[in-house]
């Protein structure tokens, strides 16, 4: 019969989605068949925000290989502490250290306030991540120490547009840039599109207008529209220290379109595209990885070598919790028609963040509020 029959981290109401300065409170859950000797039970909560690829330089011709670098970059964006019974580095509860937990279940409370101060959302990406984890520690007395992870997801500070007067200004307004493409002798195709203003949230609808005026004798194929996400990267290269950079680009959402026929015209009304639950532009309070969102219309010529393409820049910002509400076991959803079940993660091997590589991570924010 194992000593240990459970051990878990449980986050009260089953909230796993935070904000900046929110309090993340929970208790852990210890059940045992047979006392246990033990220093403390601690937790650590902590959030790392990472970089890494290898960067291949140019083949060397005369053998055949070629140099591979390794181009990284970290940092703790978050790092506190928890005592919750017994002796911890950090001080003590009581005059615990070194005795015995017996038998039976134990149930220990938690409760800690997020820093004030930025912190980053959380992120996913190809060539890097911000991830959060609570893990808890039992110290046990000339033994190793067993810990349990759980990992959660920081929405990141909340922006009001109102707050923000370069977007209040253009709010309603629509931006347009004429784009000409000869095809032939005084014949060109125009093309004028626009959104319905800069800010949106994750559920928010993008008004898309476009108005395609083909005074050519070629066939517009078809229209494309598309929010786009750009995530730059940065990283050091080991050994060198130089600086070395890595960017994505994918499409987040779009929509399509017949075109028109020669010396005709098409006009979009009523398109729009749902934003999705995607992390906010510039991934504020982490210095190295950066996104930008823009919105692309692209219009296809028959025979054309190239496309007509006008690309928007928008912001987005992220969902305040307080749109999300609590529905069931596990399951959150938002107001503008977004929800979220909350995934199950793998046990946790390590207590480090020294392989966070090969470890699955947390509800990232398109988890926590993703489309019906």
């Amino acid at each position: 019969m194992r000593t240990i029959e459970t051990f878990s981290i449980k986050f009260d109401n089953d909230n796993v989605v935070y904000e900046v300065g929110d309090v993340i409170s929970g208790f852990v859950h210890l059940k045992l068949n047979d006392s246990i000797k033990c220093k403390a039970i601690y937790l650590r909560f902590r959030g790392k925000a990472s970089t890494e690829w290898l960067d291949d330089i140019a083949p060397i011709i005369r053998t055949g290989f070629s140099n591979i670098t390794r181009c990284c970059n970290d940092k703790f964006v978050l790092e506190e502490r928890v005592n919750i019974w017994g002796k911890g580095k950090g001080g003590m509860l009581g005059t615990t250290d070194g005795k015995y937990l017996a038998v039976g279940e134990h149930r220990f409370p938690f409760r800690l306030r997020l820093p004030r101060e930025e912190l980053p959302c959380s992120f996913e990406g190809q060539y890097g991540f911000v991830r959060y984890f609570a893990s808890c520690i039992l110290q046990r007395h000339r033994a190793a120490d067993i810990t349990v992870r759980e990992g959660f997801t920081i929405l990141g500070q909340p922006v009001d547009f109102k707050t923000m007067p370069e977007i209040q200004d253009q709010m309603g307004r629509e931006q347009q840039k004429r784009v000409s493409c000869c095809v032939g002798p005084s014949s060109h195709i125009v093309l004028t599109a626009g959104t319905n203003r800069h800010g949106y949230i994750p559920g928010d609808k993008i008004a898309i207008k476009v108005d395609l005026e083909n005074n050519s004798d070629r066939r517009v194929t078809r229209v494309n529209a598309a929010l786009l996400q750009e995530v730059k990267y940065e990283g050091k290269k080991v050994g060198s220290g130089k600086k070395c950079e890595r960017s994505t680009v994918r499409i987040a959402k779009g929509l399509t379109s017949a075109g028109c026929r020669a010396h005709g015209r098409l006009t979009w009304t009523g398109k729009a595209i749902t934003l999705p639950p995607v992390p906010p532009s510039e991934l504020q309070g982490c210095p190295f990885i950066d996104i930008r969102y823009f919105v692309q219309i692209q219009a296809f010529i028959s025979g054309a070598p190239s496309c007509l393409e006008i690309n928007f820049p928008v912001i987005v910002q992220t969902v305040p919790a307080s749109r999300l509400v609590q529905q069931g076991e596990g399951r959150l959803f938002l107001v503008d028609n977004v929800h979220s079940v909350r995934p199950t993660l793998p046990p946790y091997q390590e207590d480090d963040f020294n392989h966070m590589s090969l470890l699955p991570p947390p509800p990232a924010y398109d988890d926590v509020c993703s489309e019906t």
